[in-house]
């Protein structure tokens, strides 16, 4: 299930917050078949605050959500958006 974004503090977030569908987390995630699921206990200790951010990212385009991609951006004002993101590459931009 894809949860409601809007109340939550994206600079803080991780994709754990915007979904529950474990298809959708591995697909942002990349995961090939042989990986385990990302746990949600130690997600944030795993990863770094980059990679959580580059998976929200890869989650609103799966789901093409515009307006979350770009309330993630907005809340993550110190993300550096990673060269294949550049905008005019991104599908939102």
């Amino acid at each position: 299930m894809i949860k409601d974004w809007k109340d939550l503090d994206l600079s803080t977030a991780t994709i754990f917050d915007l979904t529950d569908d474990m298809e959708l987390i591995r697909k942002a995630e990349d995961c090939s078949d042989e990986e385990d699921d990302p746990n949600p206990g130690t997600y944030e200790a795993e990863y770094s605050r980059v990679h959580v951010i580059d998976t929200m990212i890869a989650f609103t385009e799966i789901t093409n959500n515009k307006d979350l991609y770009h309330a993630i951006l907005k809340a993550n004002s110190d993300y550096d958006i990673p060269p294949c993101c550049i905008p005019g590459i991104s599908i939102f931009d």
